[in-house]
């Protein structure tokens, strides 16, 4: 099947140039993310969508062989064909609060990243691309330290990991009285979100 769309420049979407830095990318999504984001725009669709497309952009330009991939593209001048999905990862999305003021909320949108995105990165195109089976996302690791008191009697630990998306998100961890030093504690469902959604 061949099927063609409109490029998208994610550069434009940002509003930063194709050789901008790491940091200045960062910048341009975060005060962007800020101004579009649910909680500032509660019940706006046009928001909403707005949303969507700046976390598509900085999706593909916070990750260096995403945005080798995109660049190697080049600029859009006309419909793009579609040959086929490539590596990486399409399918659903949340998004992450950045900074106290939105309160470290996770918001579920549904829809997904565009076909444009499924093309370049896999998922195929449309929605019999988004009909392909979930694929387990990665596990994270983080150490804890904890006092002898707090091995024998039990506790809770609070601890900051990367959200995969170039932020960070909080988890609390309870650590069962008597554990042994070494022991490792799994968190189901809080790792890395798997290509088209798949488990983490």
């Amino acid at each position: 099947m061949r099927a063609y769309m409109k490029y998208k420049d994610y550069y434009a979407i940002l509003g930063v140039k194709k050789d901008a830095a790491d940091k200045e990318i960062k910048a341009a999504y975060r005060k962007l993310a800020r101004k579009y984001h649910p909680d500032v725009n509660p019940g706006n669709r046009e928001a909403e969508e707005k949303f969507k497309e700046i976390s598509e952009a900085y999706e593909v330009l916070s990750d260096k062989d995403k945005r080798a991939r995109y660049d190697s593209f080049g600029t859009g001048g006309g419909p793009w064909t579609q040959h086929g999905p490539g590596p990486g990862a399409g399918g659903g999305f949340g998004y992450e609060s950045y900074g106290p003021e939105m309160g470290g909320q996770r918001y579920d949108i549904g829809g997904g990243f565009s076909d444009f995105f499924d093309m370049l990165f896999g998922g195929g195109f449309g929605a019999a691309g988004r009909q392909q089976g979930p694929i387990r996302g990665e596990n994270i690791e983080a150490q804890l330290d904890v006092t002898l008191g707090e091995a024998f009697a039990g506790t809770t630990k609070a601890f900051t990991i990367s959200n995969g998306r170039g932020g960070t998100k909080r988890l609390e961890v309870k650590i069962p009285a008597g554990v042994n030093e070494g022991s490792r504690i799994r968190l189901a469902g809080k790792g890395h979100p798997g290509p088209g959604g798949g488990p983490v």
